[in-house]
């Protein structure tokens, strides 16, 4: 037992980091309900003081204002007491410093946070110039910036077009040099604005064309004249087709909603009776100023919605767009087809020349049309099944648009050493000659850039042309060669952006990073594969990150990271999207070694593997990351096994849920479950119905599926502390999932605590949120390992 003094500090001291401009509610459990002003700290509490001490010093070595849960007590004059414990709690000792990498860094939160974000980059037609937006946050105003840029590529020159937070996004004019720019400072409204080619010099050359009672986004321009564009974009309309404006909604005194369709909710919002749809108009540039027409919304008179996670293509020959029903029967849930109005029928405003696409034998989502040069022929990705989106998406081909159309579907495979291999198609472009298409594809956890010729075989093998980084975009380039402009990342790499020879793959690379990850040192932080055998003894991926000042010779905590899905990946690429929080590098830089599986259910690894977790949640996956555990604790000899975190969210929060009531939750001396499902039999509260079919099939016809791997079926094993994460409006996995596993832990006497954002959903995206996330997560990860280090 330590040797333990008390110390108070009045409340008003406290530092304001304890209530930051993140929204985040958080909750505290304590072990004991009695006060502490009126005994001594047990050997418990002295131990947590210990480590909280300890962590207190690493924080301000780290600049991280925030103090741990477990110190503040409220004592009933309105105290703050803090158990330090004397002996000890002063410093680290040299060796453990050593033991737990615990060091100073400049990669912090807010320096992670400080990094630009960049919309685009967009391509012209002949690779010369990238039109792209960067938006960088400022922790110490909380603003961002936003500046629209024009790159000159052969001199490396940056000239900023426009500034200001109202920028939305912008676009090239295809066939053109005009750049059309979208901005809004409100919900109610957008300008529409132009900037004709060689009038870059001034922003003040930004001439208005219209503006909308809406907020909208800007999808396509193109030139089918000298002096006229056609301008399409997306915006909410209401049931008679009208751009929606919420100021001329009619008030009613009731607030009630009425459903007879599912789903009533999707993404972080109630479904309404409003739609997405597509509008086009035309800008007259003869004109002085250039004006645009009214928009014309182009899926009038039809159920059908657009839907934007699919796109839509337009040239001088037409629009394609992906749409759905509006309000789909079960069957249809995840259906999507193809819409496509040829340029004669579009200007005619004529709903007759539309025409829609659809392949038999194929019932699931639609993605990445694109039209050919001449309108004749379309291509796009569909998936076969309606609810799997573990299914992959094949290439359909559609030939002689203008006649009868003659559609074929084809799968896409690569050699590899032991045969072909199937892929699973991203995004697709047709290269210049038409005959044969490029497309992203994961592999082996990255993302890379494919080219199959086209042909009638129903499989068509692609050969790989980049390796190693991960691909997010490509633009073919007009001119003579072969050379697509393709952007991407790498873990510890926020941006590359390259031009490439198709032929010889020759890469040349144009920006590569920025300057603040520069100042950061962030690709000193090192990564690389490595595989074990996990359940079946399958070959199981995971990354391993390293501080930048690793030394083997010492022993780091581990952070385990597990992903959600389950059909998705951690692939090498930077901390976006999804995982824009899961920031490899920033965790590893706080002294720990991080491990991130791709377990069975992965993508990226052949259809095979994707289904390994079907109708199988808590089985082969739950093996995979006990055979992994093992092997970190047998082979990475720099690794302390006995302080090991693990971090899972939404599936991969289910996963911690599930390690929780088994075996290997005894293994971690903490847990940190991010939006994770509790429950699976409360699946039907959530916004989507495909998780049916992960599950085998709907539970009120096959009950066992939900039951064999339920974690509230286990809870009476729980033992390990649990950082519970869950948010407001999260309506995939309802905040109730996040907020019955707190009380669970705190009824079962599980030391835990909660962070919820009102104001957030299934993933945290507001950068005072994002920095109040990173703050509590990594307070929560420090405090058990600092003391398994003291143990």
């Amino acid at each position: 037992m330590h040797d333990a003094t008390v110390a108070t500090l009045p409340t008003q001291t406290l530092p304001q980091a304890l209530g930051p401009r993140g929204k985040g509610f958080q909750a505290y459990h304590h072990r004991r309900r009695d006060s502490p002003s009126s005994r001594k700290p047990t050997a418990r509490e002295a131990q947590i003081g210990l480590g909280n001490a300890c962590l207190m010093l690493h924080e301000c070595s780290l600049g991280l204002s925030i103090l741990p849960s477990d110190l503040l007590v409220l004592t009933p004059d309105n105290y703050l007491q803090l158990f330090i414990v004397s002996q000890r709690a002063a410093k680290l000792s040299a060796s453990n410093r050593d033991r737990i990498g615990v060091m100073q860094s400049r990669v912090t939160p807010e320096a992670i946070l400080g990094i630009p974000e960049f919309q685009g980059p967009w391509p012209d037609a002949l690779g010369r110039r990238l039109l792209y937006i960067e938006r960088k946050f400022h922790v110490d105003t909380s603003q961002t910036s936003v500046k629209l840029c024009l790159l000159e590529i052969e001199d490396d020159t940056v000239q900023i077009l426009r500034e200001g937070s109202q920028i939305l996004t912008a676009l090239w004019a295809k066939g053109s040099s005009n750049i059309v720019l979208f901005e809004s400072s409100d919900e109610n409204k957008t300008n529409v604005l132009i900037l004709r080619g060689g009038d870059e010099s001034s922003s003040d050359n930004f001439r208005l064309l219209k503006s909308l009672p809406a907020r909208v986004t800007g999808l396509a321009c193109v030139a089918i004249q000298v002096s006229k564009l056609v301008l399409a974009f997306s915006a909410t309309v209401t049931a008679d087709g009208r751009i929606y404006c919420a100021r001329d909604v009619p008030t009613s005194r009731s607030t009630g909603r009425e459903y007879t369709t599912m789903p009533v909710r999707a993404n972080e919002a109630w479904v309404t009776s409003e739609r997405l749809s597509v509008f086009c108009a035309v800008v007259d540039l003869a004109s002085e100023p250039p004006v645009m027409t009214d928009p014309w919304n182009i899926l009038t008179d039809t159920d059908r919605v657009y839907k934007s996670f699919g796109g839509l293509h337009l040239n001088d020959r037409g629009i394609a767009i992906v749409t759905g029903a509006h309000v789909p029967n079960q069957a249809e849930t995840m259906l999507t087809v193809i819409n496509y109005v040829p340029m004669a029928g579009l200007l005619r405003h004529e709903a007759s020349t539309r025409r829609k696409f659809h392949v038999r034998g194929f019932y699931g989502a639609s993605t990445c049309p694109r039209l050919s040069e001449d309108g004749r022929r379309l291509i796009f990705l569909q998936k076969r099944r309606t609810f799997a989106e573990d299914d992959r998406s094949f290439l359909i081909i559609c030939d002689n648009l203008d006649d009868n159309a003659e559609i074929t579907a084809h799968e896409l495979r690569c050699e590899t050493t032991v045969g072909p291999k199937i892929l699973f198609p991203l995004h697709i472009q047709l290269a210049i000659d038409e005959k044969s298409i490029f497309f992203t594809a994961e592999d082996c956890a990255r993302v890379r850039l494919f080219r199959a010729s086209l042909s009638a075989a129903q499989e068509l093998i692609a050969e790989p042309l980049t390796d190693g980084w991960s691909v997010s975009t490509v633009y073919v380039l007009s001119g003579p060669g072969s050379f697509v402009f393709i952007t991407g990342s790498e873990i510890n790499l926020s941006r590359r952006w390259a031009i490439l020879e198709t032929r010889t793959l020759d890469l040349s690379v144009i920006k590569e990073g920025t300057q603040e990850e520069t100042e950061l040192q962030l690709q000193k932080t090192t990564f690389q594969s490595i595989v074990w055998p996990g359940a079946d003894d399958r070959q199981i991926h995971a990354w391993l990150v390293k501080p930048s000042k690793f030394d083997p010779n010492k022993k780091y905590s581990l952070l385990y990271f597990i992903h959600g899905g389950p059909n998705v990946a951690l692939n090498n690429e930077y901390a976006t999207g999804y995982f824009r929080n899961w920031n490899f590098a920033l965790f590893a830089e706080q002294g720990f070694i991080v491990v991130a599986p791709n377990a069975s259910g992965s993508t990226g690894f052949g259809p095979e593997f994707v289904e390994r977790v079907k109708d199988d949640w808590g089985g082969k996956t739950y093996i995979d990351h006990v055979k992994g555990f093992e092997y970190i604790q047998n082979h990475l000899i720099f690794v302390d096994t006995d302080s090991a975190v693990a971090i899972g969210a939404s599936f991969g929060g289910y996963m911690i849920n599930w390690i929780q009531g088994q075996s290997l939750g005894r293994r971690f001396k903490a847990l940190v479950n991010e939006c994770g499902p509790l429950n699976l039999t409360s699946f039907y509260g959530m916004d989507v119905l495909w998780f049916e079919d992960t599950l085998g099939g709907p539970m009120y016809k096959r009950r066992e599926g939900y039951d064999k791997h339920n974690p509230i079926n286990h809870i009476e094993k729980w033992a390990t502390p649990e950082l519970v994460i869950a948010n407001e409006k999260d309506y995939r996995v309802p905040v109730t999932e996040g907020i019955a596993a707190f009380q669970i832990l705190l009824a079962i006497g599980v030391e835990s605590r909660f962070l919820s954002f009102p104001d957030e959903g299934h993933v945290v995206v507001q950068p005072d949120n994002r920095l109040h996330w990173w703050r509590v997560v990594i307070e929560w990860c420090l405090k058990y390992t600092l003391q398994s280090a003291e143990k």
